[in-house]
């Protein structure tokens, strides 16, 4: 049943691709993926409930969100920052100019479609599976690699994605999983959308114009050492038992 998620997650990427090329109007855009995002999730968390059944594995929980979204932004705000600045002064142009300048409102409608619809598939479906079945060193492995290899359908589209772009995007899904294991899904989904919503405007802050600045940002040596110091950070710090032994239905309720 792991698989499920992710196969709803390709289909309704595509959906939204296509429907999102069909107007100009970069807000109208930005309504659609947000629409198609909330459908989306919500299917894939119906289909996840019934195989978390199933496999009597702990319950997929949303409540309680508010800490751990902001946990997620500081985590997202802070890695961004740190990964935008570096970006700038090793690849970019001479920093001139407001930053907020650069700044497009419009991306953090359209990105919170797709960090709905991964971050459901991949954290509250792979890694909460693989969490239940194996223990969260499985889940976590479940939720880095994997993550990185799907971003190659991004070719479909016409995405310049390569090898640094998978390792990038691959360190990204360790410090989503580890965010989803200790704080929850909100905290894995505002830092998800934060650093998507933000990761154009360092790009063009940088002066990087090539149709492949994302991937540049996102893949670069500086944002994958960046990601893993900061997952290595909440591995050690703080509450650990989220690391502890495998934990079914029948567990919780005794």
């Amino acid at each position: 049943m792991g698989f499920v998620p992710v196969i709803l997650m390709l289909l309704f990427t595509l959906a939204m691709e296509f429907l999102v090329v069909a107007t100009t109007n970069v807000w109208v855009r930005g309504a659609i993926a947000a629409t198609i995002g909330i459908i989306g999730a919500t299917v894939i968390f119906r289909v996840i409930r019934l195989a978390i059944f199933r496999l009597d594995i702990i319950s997929l929980e949303l409540k309680q969100g508010s800490r751990g979204a902001t946990v997620g932004l500081a985590v997202g705000l802070i890695v961004s920052i740190t990964c935008g600045l570096l970006f700038c002064f090793l690849h970019g142009e001479p920093i001139t100019g407001s930053f907020v300048a650069v700044v497009q409102p419009v991306r953090f409608l359209q990105n919170l479609g797709p960090a709905l619809i991964e971050e459901a598939s991949m954290r509250a479906g792979v890694v909460h599976m693989l969490n239940g079945l194996h223990g969260p060193w499985a889940g976590l492995a479940g939720g880095s690699l994997p993550f990185g290899l799907l971003h190659l359908f991004g070719r479909i589209f016409g995405n310049p994605v390569g090898i640094p772009h998978v390792i990038g995007t691959t360190a990204s899904g360790l410090l989503l999983s580890i965010l989803y294991l200790r704080f929850g899904f909100w905290a894995a989904l505002s830092c998800h959308w934060i650093w998507n919503s933000l990761a154009g405007t360092w790009v063009r802050y940088a002066g990087v114009t090539s149709r492949d600045g994302m991937q540049q940002f996102e893949g670069a040596v500086e944002t994958v050492v960046v990601l893993v110091i900061a997952s290595a950070c909440l591995l050690v710090i703080g509450d650990k038992r989220w690391l502890g032994s495998v934990t079914t239905q029948a567990d919780r309720r005794r």
